[in-house]
């Protein structure tokens, strides 16, 4: 599996993605917000908590 990872490039909802040949990622980190409180927030790493 890492190795298709490796050879391949793969359309995903923000754009084509491959891996450089030093292991990078071709496109730049991203974040997901959600709507809470009348503001928006980061979700950090792990499943999101339910609003409200």
């Amino acid at each position: 599996m890492v190795k298709a990872l490796n050879e391949g490039e793969f359309d995903t909802v923000i754009g084509k993605f491959r891996f450089d040949e030093h292991g990078d990622p071709s496109l730049p980190p991203y974040a997901v917000y959600r709507w809470a409180d009348g503001n928006y927030e980061q979700i950090e790493d792990g499943a999101p908590s339910p609003a409200g």
